[in-house]
Parts: structure tokens; C-alpha cells; sequence
């Protein structure tokens, strides 16, 4: 999420006004490897991350910034988790000490971060917030690697998923997963300013295809085509192409669990 400088308030605005004026921004190499030694410092054991860095872009006459918040992150990460346990098991994974780290780091921050993560693959909801016409393959400045982003403002991919909640609720409790990602990723895009841009990326996913398979790759389409057919009753043809994408994805899903 790229956010306009001049929707943060107080001492948070004026940081983001300093960094952006000393052209502080990180390259998307940066960016991957501050990520990497963030999140290992806090496995580790570290209380705190020096993470007030950021992704800068600039749109006509106005900055936007996408903080890392490594410690943010994972704090909305341990108490996700924690909800998938049952309470009496969650000390033999969290300790007491990390949960009140975790619970406060996200009091203090009164929203969420702005990055959403996900190993392996790109979940189906997050496309559905784009247009196929929003997607940009471009080869990648700092690599090797065919880069796959979706760029859009917050108000657009919020009345598309409004949208798709609205078919999807019609369609039945076939399509209740789906339905609940497109609900959750809402609420994090409400959290924001509608003018800010939201930015899918396939990051490090991307190395699990080959440069023409990303080029050719059209799961955001696809995903539109069974939400169109939704809407109009075809369930058939819906099934058709959900099956078809999900073979498409299978092998990168299975090394989710490979380790």
C-alpha cells in the first residue's frame, strides 16, 4: 500500500515528509533485503526492529510511501495465528511476554500495516481488487527476474470487491472461501486513503516461474471470467475455469507444505 504523505498525522507525517526530502527511499532490492534480516533479527529473539524505511513513489505532484513495519507485521502475524489455535495450546507456540509485545505493537499503531504477505502463491481474492487491465510485466532493473505487479487506487479495488462479494453471496457457500478473503482484504483497504494505490506483486513468487510463463500468465483474467459467469448463473462455466487456474497454481500451493 503506497500511501499520500500528507495523510499521516503528527510525528509520523513529519518523518515521512523528512525521508521522502532526503531522497531516502529504498530500490525493491533494498526493500526484499531489509525485509530478510528485519524478520530473521525478530525470530531471533529481537524486542525491536529499526524499520522506519520505505518504498517511495511520486504521482503527478504528490509523494506516497509504503513502510516496511517488519515489526508490525509480524505482531498482526502472532495474533493471527493465535486465532487459529486453541487457547490452551497457544503458550507451547507464543510465549505470554511475546503475545503482550504483539498486542501492544498493534495498539500502538491503531492500523494495520501496510504490506500483506503470503508465502508461495498469490491468493485469488487479492487479484480480484484489479482490473486485468491494471497488471505491468516488466523485467526486473535489479535482477533477472520478469517482475508481475497490479496497481490501482483504494476506492477502485474497493468497489470491486464489493462487487464480487455482492455475486459470490449470490452464488451459494461453493464460493465461501473466496467470499471471505474478498470480505477480510476490505477491511484492510478501508483503512486507508482512497486516493492511496494498492500494489499486488508477485515479489519472490515470481522465481517460481520461468520469465515466459510470468509474461503469459493471466490468473487475474481468468479469476474475473468465473466472477462474470457467476453473476450470470453459469456456475458450470465457473467451475470450468476455477479448476483450470487452481491446476495452474497447484505445484506452487504444494510447497507451501513441502517443509
Amino acid at each position: 500500500m503506497f500511501s499520500p504523505v500528507d495523510t499521516f498525522e503528527g510525528a509520523e507525517r513529519a518523518h515521512w515528509e523528512r525521508y521522502v526530502g532526503a531522497a531516502s527511499g529504498l530500490t525493491r532490492r533494498d526493500y526484499q533485503g531489509f525485509e530478510r534480516a528485519a524478520a530473521a533479527a525478530l525470530l531471533g529473539g529481537a524486542g525491536h526492529v529499526d524499520d522506519d524505511v520505505a518504498l517511495v513513489r511520486r504521482q503527478q505532484d504528490r509523494w506516497f510511501v509504503c513502510p516496511v513495519e517488519i515489526g508490525l507485521r509480524a505482531a498482526t502475524g502472532v495474533i493471527a495465528f493465535l486465532e487459529t489455535v486453541p487457547d490452551q495450546l497457544a503458550e507451547v507456540f507464543v510465549t505470554p511476554q511475546r503475545r503482550r509485545w504483539a498486542e501492544q505493537t498493534i495498539a500502538v499503531a491503531s492500523r494495520p500495516p501496510h504490506v500483506l504477505d503470503e508465502s508461495w502463491v498469490v491468493p485469488f481474492h487479492w487479484f480480484l481488487a484489479f482490473a486485468p487491465r491494471d497488471r505491468r510485466v516488466r523485467d526486473h532493473l535489479e535482477g533477472d527476474h520478469v517482475r508481475v505487479i497490479y496497481i490501482t487506487q483504494v476506492q477502485l479495488s474497493c468497489r470491486r470487491l464489493e462487487h464480487v462479494s455482492r455475486v459470490l453471496d449470490r452464488a451459494g457457500h461453493d464460493t465461501d472461501d473466496l467470499a471471505r478473503g474478498a470480505a477480510s482484504l476490505v477491511q484492510w483497504l478501508q483503512a486507508f486513503a482512497d486516493e492511496a494505490f494498492v500494489e499486488l506483486d508477485y515479489g519472490d513468487v515470481a522465481e517460481l516461474f520461468e520469465a515466459d510463463e510470468l509474461r503469459a500468465d493471466d490468473t487475474g483474467a481468468r479469476l474475473w471470467e468465473i466472477i462474470q459467469a457467476l453473476d450470470r448463473g453459469d456456475t458450470s462455466a465457473a467451475a470450468t475455469i476455477y479448476l483450470d487456474v487452481r491446476k495452474q497454481w497447484s505445484h506452487r500451493w504444494i510447497m507451501q507444505h513441502a517443509n
